[in-house]
């Protein structure tokens, strides 16, 4: 049997395998485990016998029972608790885990609805794809404006600086592009659209609104992070355009012909009207105004958004606050907030890196690695929690928990702290959880903009890189130290409710 265990990122259903295949050994028995995040899953499909989906990604059966696959969504408390056990139980007699029809709370619906979205799906993998090309980028960039002078001097006069150009062009420069093959990819595995079709229509279309005009040649400058927005928009329209063709049309197979032959000519008819009707909206949109749609949109749209969001501390702690709420629910809170947040604070990251590269003045206070700078182990900063729980736990529950959560939690994983407490609907955890970050914030962008602290350079890392490393690459080591001392601060602020909550845990105890 092969079980293929589904979480948001592939990283906290690791630990849960690891410990499930430890019980396979025990027992002798013959079944295989793989994991994988929501942005991989469809291509491991085709070799699981059954799937075990994380509670906070639960929405995903829907689209699973309509592929007529065995799924079951594992039980929070045994997500928790790593509880190996009950996987095995649900290995073994998967009809007796059948989730019997239950009407969930108006509010849970809404966010299950939004996250089955396949546009926010589509999103939400697009950006996840994009990071290598990001993290690459970033490093290239780092290693062209290196903080030695005899170094920085022999590689920007050198064969080396023209090939690391050459790289930062080809990674930063080009993100937009990317970013819309990869929305495009992943809508075409959800909805079985041809990949190569709608790829294709995809790339043009954003190439044609963002770099044709009838008096100018191919114009690259919204490739990069500007274009992040435009590419987003022109891709969703495009997808939802392509699929209402192709179904109008349908398709043809022949015995004569192969299916990849035949699926290529049906092709050509969506592709030919997407690309005819970007082309003659982009055309006429330039004929009147005198300027391309991505421009327009740049100057109109995003340019507004940039002086808002890379200014203000509300909208970064507003979103924060939403993905909270998500997660209240049981919703993976940032999968669905990142849907608008990455296409805001991405470009400003960009904008904030090429600044720093020139030795400019960075334009944007607040980019896509800010809230790393004071969030820690996860939302609701669980870090210094998890830390108390390991430390000072007088209750075996709480130690436990603090022993499985710690160590993730280093590296941003808190899904056992959160379904373990459990944090989901519970509303006495809801102050703290979404208080002491919007504190964090505050204070780290207030320190920020008094000069106190260096603005975060916005180099595009790892979400897992822990803290105190991430502060010393994102702006030295006074961001480093203000982790630290934001870590203190915080298990201070955490300390009433780890002592509730202990206390709590001690007296159900005793009394067991």
């Amino acid at each position: 049997m092969n079980v293929l265990i589904v979480c948001a990122a592939g990283m906290s259903s690791s630990a849960l395998a690891q410990r499930f295949r430890d019980e396979i050994r025990k027992e002798g028995l013959n079944i295989k485990v793989g994991t994988c995040g929501v942005s991989q899953y469809r291509q491991h499909l085709s070799q699981a016998d059954l799937v075990f989906i994380a509670p906070q990604v639960s929405w995903l059966q829907k689209e699973l029972n309509e592929k007529k696959l065995m799924c079951l969504v594992i039980d929070e408390k045994a997500y928790g608790e790593m509880n190996a056990d009950v996987l095995m139980d649900m290995a073994l007699h998967p009809d007796d885990y059948i989730p019997k029809e239950k009407k969930e709370p108006w509010y849970k619906g809404i966010a299950v609805r939004f996250a089955q979205r396949r546009s926010v799906i589509a999103i939400t993998d697009g950006f996840s794809s994009l990071m290598p090309v990001s993290l690459v980028g970033s490093i290239l960039s780092l290693c062209n404006t290196l903080p030695i002078p005899y170094l920085n001097t022999l590689i920007s006069s050198g064969i080396v600086g023209e090939y690391l150009s050459i790289g930062i062009n080809m990674t930063m420069g080009m993100l937009s592009l990317y970013l819309s093959i990869f929305i495009a990819m992943s809508y075409s595995e959800q909805t079985g659209i041809s990949k190569e079709g709608l790829v294709l229509s995809c790339m043009v279309d954003f190439i044609a609104i963002s770099g044709i005009s009838p008096l100018e040649a191919l114009q690259t400058g919204f490739f990069d992070g500007r274009g992040m927005l435009c590419a987003t928009a022109i891709t969703l329209v495009t997808c939802h355009l392509y699929g209402w063709t192709e179904s109008m049309i349908g398709t043809k197979k022949s015995g004569y012909i192969t299916s990849n032959i035949i699926d290529s000519f049906y092709s050509l008819i969506p592709v030919s009207i997407c690309m005819f009707l970007t082309v003659t909206v982009s055309t006429v949109f330039y004929s009147c105004f005198h300027v391309q749609i991505a421009q327009y949109i740049n100057d109109s749209i995003v340019d507004a958004i940039g002086r808002f969001a890379g200014n203000s501390a509300s909208t970064l702690l507003g979103l924060k606050v939403l993905a909270t709420l998500f997660w209240f629910v049981g919703i993976h809170g940032g999968k669905l907030t990142g849907t608008v947040s990455n296409p805001i604070f991405q470009p400003l990251s960009v904008a904030d890196v090429r600044a720093w590269t020139k030795g400019e003045t960075l334009p944007y206070l607040i980019n896509s690695q800010t809230s790393y700078m004071f969030t820690f182990g996860g939302i609701g900063s669980t870090l210094s929690l998890t830390f108390l729980m390991l430390v000072m736990s007088k209750s075996r529950k709480m130690k436990q928990l603090g022993k499985i959560s710690f160590p993730m939690g280093i590296f941003f994983i808190n899904e056992p702290l959160i379904f373990g407490l459990p944090f989901v609907l519970n509303l006495y955890l809801l102050i703290p959880f979404t208080l002491i970050p919007l504190i964090s914030g505050v204070m780290t962008i207030i320190a920020t903009r008094v000069g106190f602290l260096p603005a975060c350079i916005g180099f595009e890392i790892p979400w897992t890189t822990p803290p105190l490393i991430s502060g010393l690459i994102q702006g030295g080591w006074k961001l480093a130290l203000w982790q630290a001392f934001m870590l203190v601060l915080q298990a201070a602020m955490w300390y009433p409710v780890f002592h509730h909550l202990d206390q709590e845990a001690l007296k159900e105890e005793k009394s067991a």
